[in-house]
């Protein structure tokens, strides 16, 4: 692997896809590797349903190609999925009602509470998506403690924390977002469109 494929964003509504979310992630990681010409996997493309495992931590992956790494994450009505060569962490939150102060004051660093306390709580969806992205990526889940870490600095939402890059999206009805040691560029396929029967880049 030369580390220059992008990561790949697959979205979809769960309520109108014909797939479960465990056939759509294999079909999404079949397309991810063909459409980056992943020929070091040839076997896994043709697997009906391959092994899903899980290191110890809880991370999964697949047993036959362990070197395809992905994140996948579903809220409300939507799911994504986020595949690269290297470890990869994505979350979507979709905007919910729920008690926004307190959730972050029990949950989130204090730099971040004050910064959600500071402009009304707008981005609070924002900062837990990426919170989320974050344990994903490390792999240690929420059990290593949410509020040990900040995702926001003096100027808002970060791009970059100690060795890792995140990127974040403000979609209709939820936030999502990406993180990774690196990331060369990403394409977003949503396959929401033309009612989750295709997809269309939109951005990458």
């Amino acid at each position: 692997m030369d580390g220059q494929r992008p990561v790949w964003i697959f979205l979809w509504a769960q309520r109108y896809s014909p797939m479960s979310n465990e056939e759509r992630l294999l079909a999404c990681a079949q397309a991810y590797a063909e459409g980056t010409n992943m020929t070091d996997m040839p076997d896994f493309l043709h697997l009906e349903q391959p092994a899903i495992l899980r290191h110890q931590k809880g991370k999964p992956y697949f047993a036959a190609a362990p070197g395809l790494h992905f994140s996948l994450s579903h809220s409300g009505d939507y799911a994504a999925c986020a595949f690269y060569e290297q470890p990869v962490g994505l979350d979507l939150q979709v905007h919910s009602r729920c008690n926004k102060a307190a959730i972050a004051r029990r949950f989130f660093h204090p730099r971040e509470y004050a910064y959600l306390e500071a402009e009304s709580f707008e981005s609070f969806f924002a900062v837990w998506a990426a919170k989320e992205s974050y344990v994903k990526y490390t792999g240690t889940g929420i059990a290593g403690g949410l509020n040990r870490f900040s995702v926001v600095d003096g100027n808002g939402l970060r791009s970059k924390m100690a060795d890792v890059e995140f990127c974040h999206w403000e979609l209709t009805e939820c936030s999502m977002s990406l993180c990774a040691g690196a990331l060369p560029g990403i394409k977003l396929v949503d396959l929401r469109i033309n009612g989750g029967n295709s997809g269309a880049v939109i951005n990458g």
